[in-house]
């Protein structure tokens, strides 16, 4: 059976999703309307092909470091299911957040929101650990895998 929840808690979903990062290291703040000049755009898609549900995009150069584009959430699962439920959508919207603020890789812990699949409920301790370390680094600092 197919579910369908209503945009409107898709998008309250995505918003607190994005707001979980809030503080961490700076403030954040969601114009739903669309009334301010924003950094980026939360852009909804119905799927975004094979089985992505979300994606950060954004783009590198040394002039101005990493800039992000948009996020783009899917709204429609891709198995077929209906529309995702509020509950995945936030975690996916904290976790392409993330991406956003510059966690680029993917965790090995599947407690962590950055883990690929996203079974995490909320932030971990190891996310902000992440992001505090990301941010103590001094500016032009090259990061090796």
């Amino acid at each position: 059976m197919k579910t369908i929840t209503s945009p409107r808690r898709l998008q309250v979903a995505a918003t607190a999703g994005v707001r979980q990062w809030n503080g961490q290291p700076f403030p954040i703040s969601v114009d739903e309307r669309g009334n301010r000049e924003s950094h980026f755009e939360v852009r909804w898609r119905r799927s975004l092909g094979g089985r992505q549900i979300g994606v950060a995009r954004t783009q590198w150069s040394p002039e101005e470091g990493l800039q992000v584009l948009m996020l783009e959430l899917a709204a429609q699962s891709p198995f077929g299911t209906g529309t995702l439920e509020p509950r995945q959508v936030r975690l996916i919207a904290a976790h392409e957040m993330g991406h956003a603020l510059g966690i680029l890789m993917h965790s090995d812990n599947s407690r962590d929101v950055m883990y690929p699949t996203n079974t995490a409920t909320s932030l971990s301790a190891q996310n902000y650990k992440t992001m505090g370390a990301l941010y103590a680094l001094e500016d032009g600092t090259t990061i090796l895998r």
